[in-house]
């Protein structure tokens, strides 16, 4: 834009007026310069038709003093009609022709061009949807990267509650596109570019689901320099890799192979045992695995866990509590439930309210 304005005007790159013209294009884009001179000579026809089409006709200063109207204040209002809708009120001086003739140009000009703006904007926002290269600027609550059943599982278990959620996935999905409460990007996850158009930079949780354990790992490593806070949820089929994406930055691992063998080895023997895991993370008749963080505030707080197990009822079943000392799996009455702990359960959802 500088050399255009430069060769235009046939300025020498070294003169004075060449570096006022540098510091410019330095400070404004070519946008806000269009936008500046559109409002510099709306100002300069708004001054000229109050001093030549009013002021300096006699009769209407007559007419505008008999009903204590400035004619500042109509100048304004003949610009502004005008601008808007083409007319506002017919001049009678050639100066005045010619600045409403200049207003009309400039109000047409700008609906073309704020139009076709809109319309751009509608158009290249739709298309990035559909090929997953638009970003997004919300705040997000999850983001899935990979697309595959466990993700789509997922997708399925968190939608309809009224959270943001991105999917990230190297290979174009237009279905994604159009699912309610879903944001598609195209891309790979380990990319920092990508994570950035994700907003991952302000997410609260991210699930890892890719199929490749080297590329969880990697991920993990971008995410975590990108959002110290971020919650990391990282998907590893080798066991052995879990201790390395833990160390890694994960917050919390899951290995589905692992899991998936235990439950197969123990299906023959303890079938009933398999069943009551597949119902209980399956959330039927409203049953769900639930986190209670215990507070100070908390009903629940230096209580046992028989006196609590009474209140609870059929609402909920403790299953363990996450103590300082580590996790007690299926504790016993007497146990005290302390601030800080945190109590899983198997509850009724529906039945279940619970005050912090």
């Amino acid at each position: 834009m500088e050399d255009a304005i430069r060769k235009f005007l046939g300025i020498r790159k070294e003169s004075w007026l060449s570096k006022i013209i540098y510091l410019i294009s330095r400070l404004f884009t070519f946008k806000a310069l269009i936008i500046a001179f559109i409002v510099l000579a709306l100002a300069l026809c708004f001054l000229l038709f109050a001093k030549y089409e009013l002021m300096a006709r006699p009769e209407v200063m007559e007419g505008l003093d008999e009903y204590g109207v400035s004619p500042y204040f109509v100048s304004f209002f003949w610009v502004i009609g005008t601008l808007a809708v083409g007319y506002a009120e017919s001049p009678m001086t050639t100066i005045g022709r010619l600045l409403d003739l200049f207003i009309i140009l400039v109000g047409v000009t700008a609906v073309a061009v704020l139009i076709s703006q809109i319309t751009t904007r509608l158009v290249s926002a739709n298309l990035g949807n559909m090929f997953g290269m638009s970003k997004t600027r919300k705040k997000i609550d999850y983001i899935l990267c990979g697309w595959n059943p466990i993700s789509e599982a997922t997708f399925n278990e968190l939608k309809g509650s009224g959270i943001e959620i991105v999917v990230i996935d190297p290979v174009n999905r237009p279905e994604l596109a159009k699912a309610k409460g879903l944001h598609f990007i195209m891309g790979d996850p380990t990319n920092p570019t990508i994570l950035k158009r994700a907003n991952a930079a302000n997410a609260k949780n991210i699930v890892l689901a890719m199929e490749e354990d080297s590329d969880v790992l990697l991920a993990i490593h971008v995410i975590r320099d990108l959002n110290p806070w971020i919650n990391i949820v990282a998907k590893i089929n080798n066991h052995e890799h879990i201790k390395i994406a833990e160390s890694a930055g994960a917050d919390q691992v899951v290995s589905p192979p692992s899991i998936g063998g235990r439950l197969l080895s123990m299906v023959s023997e303890e079938p009933a045992a398999v069943d009551w895991v597949i119902r209980a993370t399956a959330g039927e008749k409203g049953l769900q695995l639930f986190e209670y963080d215990v507070t100070k505030e908390s009903a629940f707080a230096n209580k046992t866990v028989g006196h609590v197990r009474k209140e609870l009822k059929d609402k909920a079943k403790i299953i363990s509590i996450d103590t300082a000392k580590g996790l007690e799996k299926l504790p016993g009455d007497e146990l005290v439930i302390e601030p800080g702990n945190k109590i899983i359960m198997l509850a009724d959802m529906k039945k279940l309210n619970i005050e912090p």
